[in-house]
């Protein structure tokens, strides 16, 4: 029924089947896949938020294709706090990383063209390179340097970011100019 791209394969890989084994057993986990902030245990204000719902503002509904321009102000804002100069008109907010990457896609590839990303990497990138019609070529990058990135996001309220950014391969034969 669906579009040949989205026959992925769903069956449990090992990861999976040790993620259950290891839930099913009760064992603690810091699972850094979790998108929803409210399943985080993150401790929000929130009085603050339900005030902020107060502002009539906050009723209006106002499209902003690439973010509302109050907040890439702040992300402006914060850049300019760690001394580099970004234009408002330079952002582009998305709703997640998912979709971040989604554009990216779309907008730099051709169907068929070949990315290459480090190995280990970001878990839904399979399946976003599928729906966009990209073939991914899995790098090579260090243990080490993952295990500390994954020790500072722990340390850092569980933040996710990759070690470094998937490129259109220049070795592919599916890369172009």
């Amino acid at each position: 029924m669906f579009a040949d791209r989205t026959n992925w394969n769903l069956a449990p890989n090992r990861l999976s089947e040790a993620l259950a084994r290891h839930r099913a057993a009760e064992k603690p986990l810091i699972d850094l896949t979790v998108s929803n902030p409210t399943e985080c245990g993150f401790a929000y204000e929130g009085r603050t938020i339900l005030e902020a719902l107060r502002n009539p503002e906050a009723l209006k509904y106002q499209p902003a294709p690439r973010g509302l321009v109050s907040a890439r102000q702040a992300v402006c804002e914060y850049y300019a706090e760690h001394h580099a100069a970004v234009g408002v008109d330079d952002i582009i907010l998305t709703t997640s990383t998912s979709e971040a990457y989604s554009f990216v896609f779309r907008l730099l590839c051709n169907p068929g063209d070949e990315i290459l990303i480090p190995a280990p990497s970001y878990p839904l990138f399979d399946f976003l390179a599928d729906i966009q019609d990209v073939k991914l070529v899995p790098g090579r990058s260090s243990f080490m340097c993952w295990s500390k990135r994954l020790h500072h996001a722990r340390a850092r309220s569980l933040w996710y970011t990759p070690i470094i950014p998937p490129v259109i391969s220049r070795s592919a034969p599916k890369w172009r100019n």
